[in-house]
């Protein structure tokens, strides 16, 4: 039995559904709670924002473009975006300069995953964030953490 168990956690018993498997799928979005007060009494925010089943082109020109479309959605005032092909796997990373904070994030169009991590004072909401980038990037799941 525990045989069984240990590959289905690995991903090699796929055929049965099990408890670890039903909790990690809570309507494919998670959110937990976590704003912190920075020392000069300014509320930072920060969002981990992870992409599956995302349809990315794999240049780094739609990347940059989904970044654009979801910053300027939630009306993120951009200063400078640069995106790079990271390696020769076709993993592609990139920041954002923010006036009021930043932006990363960690592609595999091959895999279509992208995660990004969000920080800024400004106070932006989750939901909208989390929205706004699982549009631009056309994700079927989403998962954030705050």
């Amino acid at each position: 039995m525990a045989y069984n168990d240990t590959l289905f956690q690995l991903g090699m018993d796929l055929t049965r559904s099990s408890p670890a498997q039903e909790e990690d799928s809570i309507d494919q979005v998670q959110v937990l709670h976590g704003d912190r007060l920075s020392d000069d009494g300014v509320s930072t925010t920060r969002l981990y924002i992870n992409l599956s089943g995302t349809k990315l082109s794999g240049s780094g020109k739609s990347i940059e473009r989904a970044l654009g479309d979801a910053l300027e959605f939630v009306k993120a005032p951009v200063i400078a975006i640069d995106v790079r092909r990271a390696d020769s796997r076709g993993w592609i990373s990139g920041s954002v300069m923010l006036a009021d904070g930043h932006v990363t994030l960690d592609a595999c169009p091959a895999k279509g995953f992208v995660a990004v991590d969000v920080v800024s004072r400004s106070g932006l909401r989750a939901d909208v964030v989390m929205t706004a980038f699982a549009d631009a990037f056309a994700a079927r799941e989403v998962t954030i953490k705050r």
